[in-house]
């Protein structure tokens, strides 16, 4: 009989401790989840909270840079930031996105033919570098770069200059003597590093009134030009379409005795821009 009950009280103990050991498994296995979540959790937090890549201030490069032919303005209005490209006798690249990267300035926006282009702007030691860093354009190619550049003013850059016309739109008519229905003619146009030479006589509307026309008599005048000149055509409702100096002065020389109308804008002594239209 006391076998009996002492192996009853064995065998209640063992199931007592049985019981024991698997609350204490569950309870290691639930610690050892929880810490495995937090640990994720926390990985997760480190990933998340990596430093992010400095840039330079956008306010250093606010300016006006020249290289002896090409410029760059970068200019801020409240809290936005505009970049204009000049590229001697090539285009002139505006409008687009401006922003800040480790080494300078991207400046994203559409080149003379309408396609995206990317160029950035970058303190080289003491001056500066254009480079273009995205082109689909022949003129640009990808990696092609503009050194020197240092900060001036345009005044200084561009010493004021006079064209042979005061400021004004301008029109002549690519025919080589006048008619009865176009009195302005052109016999001649060449273009100078710093100029365009015409031969023609010119008619200057003022503010846009056809009735109200000033006459310029047929001789050579000079015109001066820079890096900002525009060279374009187009005709009807289409938007005009911009080229490089050196494509202007082949098509202007191809449309000569077309019929064709040519319109010089001269601003500030300068010929901002200059185009042909049907």
């Amino acid at each position: 009989m006391k076998k009996l009950l002492v192996m009853l009280m064995c065998i209640t103990m063992l199931s007592m401790t049985a019981c024991g050991n698997k609350d204490d498994v569950e309870d290691v296995e639930e610690v050892t989840t929880e810490t495995s979540e937090n640990d994720v959790e926390t990985s997760k937090d480190v990933e998340e909270e990596e430093p992010e890549e400095e840039v330079v201030d956008l306010d250093d490069y606010v300016g006006f840079y020249y290289d002896g032919e090409n410029d760059v303005t970068i200019e801020k209005a409240g809290d936005n930031y505009t970049m204009e490209v000049g590229i001697f006798r090539l285009t002139t690249l505006d409008g687009g996105k401006v922003s800040a990267t480790a080494d300078g300035v991207l400046f994203e926006t559409t080149d003379a033919a309408g396609d995206p282009i990317t160029v950035s702007f970058c303190k080289d030691g003491e001056d500066y570098t254009l480079e273009i860093v995205d082109s689909t354009w022949a003129y640009l190619e990808n990696g092609q770069k503009y050194t020197g550049f240092y900060q001036t003013t345009e005044e200084e850059a561009y010493p004021a200059s006079e064209s042979d016309l005061e400021d004004g739109e301008y029109y002549t008519n690519l025919v080589s003597q006048p008619s009865q229905y176009a009195n302005e003619y052109i016999t001649s146009i060449s273009f100078e590093a710093d100029c365009i030479v015409v031969d023609a006589s010119f008619a200057k509307y003022e503010n846009g009134d056809f009735s109200n026309k000033t006459s310029y008599e047929k001789k050579s005048y000079v015109l001066s030009i820079d890096g900002s000149t525009k060279y374009c055509s187009g005709g009807g409702d289409g938007d005009p379409i911009y080229m490089s100096s050196s494509e202007f002065e082949q098509y202007v020389n191809q449309c000569m005795d077309s019929g064709l109308g040519l319109s010089i804008i001269i601003e500030g002594g300068l010929v901002k821009e200059i185009g042909i239209w049907s």
